[in-house]
């Protein structure tokens, strides 16, 4: 779920555990932009010269070397490419991407051609894309939900999110060998945030104190799952065992969506639905509840590798994920949950 966690949940990951492994069988046949023919598939839409340029601006703020991009298809169902009015690559040397490829379109209906077209090649890919492989809804820190976002491994060593600016109607393509480094890239690149803490980042704390020390708390530099609004880490909660806690922030309604994204995983379809959940061996999925306030939200435990708990209180928009590499079983991230956590916002 998480890249910093070391951006299980999207891959349970990234919206988590940071050792997610690469999803098999995920090979997009991707178009080659490089050093092919031009097939034509279609007389390719005239490049505009304002979109061009104002693309060019939005690129250049991401860093490296950028100029126009020759719009190249090698197979038919790429042919949405040639209705771009303008396309830039740019290529960098820092720490992330090391190229962005993006394409901006006249209309919003041929930005989704084209979405769909790599959609369509990962059907395989599912999660919060917040760790590893997986697809979500992004959005800006203010909530506002801005485009989609895709997560999977490409041709050769690269890694690859892709997402779209809705607004401006764009698709952007970035590539990188690191897959934390590139998640981390992007939150920064697109999501930026002010200095620590945010607005969201205040409220944030605010709603989990007292029961979390907000001293042993700071910025989570994967920067959280795609749609939070603020995400931080704190150290292990009054107990002996290695565990550590992380909170995101959402708008109640991305936070709904979220999930539904999470929980998409294959690897996730089998979960029990109880009313107890995190209590045995077993992968476990429900609701929980306090006497006199009725559900409050989700609940679920993952017991394999590093064990994992995550739950959310709907009303508020928190999302919470409590990790522990030394506990034996789900019962025992139950019990730190229920003691020092559970109380939260309350």
């Amino acid at each position: 779920m998480r890249t910093s966690q070391c951006f299980l949940l999207a891959g349970l990951v990234a919206l988590a555990l940071a050792g997610v492994a690469r999803v098999v069988g995920l090979s997009p046949q991707e178009p080659t932009l490089e050093g092919t023919v031009n097939i034509d598939y279609g007389r390719p839409v005239p490049l505009d010269g304002a979109a061009q340029k104002q693309l060019n601006a939005r690129d250049a703020s991401f860093g490296g070397a950028c100029g126009e991009h020759r719009r190249v298809v090698k197979m038919p169902e790429y042919a949405p490419l040639l209705d771009a009015v303008a396309s830039t690559r740019c290529r960098r040397s820092s720490v992330g991407a090391r190229t962005i490829t993006s394409y901006r379109f006249e209309t919003a209906g041929e930005l989704a051609a084209l979405y769909g077209v790599f959609r369509r090649s990962q059907l395989g890919a599912k999660g919060g894309c917040d760790g590893s492989t997986g697809i979500s809804s992004w959005a800006k820190r203010d909530g506002e939900l801005a485009g989609k976002i895709l997560c999977y491994y490409g041709s050769g060593a690269d890694f690859v999110v892709l997402w779209t600016e809705d607004a401006t109607k764009t698709l952007h393509i970035a590539k990188g060998r690191d897959t934390a480094e590139l998640l981390e890239w992007w939150q920064r690149a697109v999501r930026p945030q002010k200095q620590y803490p945010s607005k969201a980042e205040r409220d944030l704390l605010d709603l989990i104190r007292p029961r979390v020390d907000a001293k042993t708390c700071s910025r989570d530099d994967s920067g959280g799952s795609p749609m939070a609004r603020a995400a931080i880490k704190c150290r292990a909660v009054g107990t002996r065992d290695s565990a550590g806690v992380f909170f995101e922030l959402h708008t109640p309604g991305n936070l709904d969506r979220y999930l539904s994204d999470l929980f998409a995983d294959p690897s996730l379809q089998d979960i029990a639905q109880v009313d107890a959940p995190c209590r045995s061996r077993s992968l476990q999925r429900g609701s929980w509840q306090t006497p006199g306030r009725g559900t409050r939200g989700t609940l679920a435990c993952f017991p394999r590798g590093a064990r994992v708990l995550i739950w959310t209180i709907d009303a508020a928009g928190l999302y919470g994920y409590l990790e522990g590499e030394g506990l034996t079983t789900p019962n025992r991230l139950y019990g730190i949950w229920k003691e020092r956590l559970r109380g939260i916002g309350s």
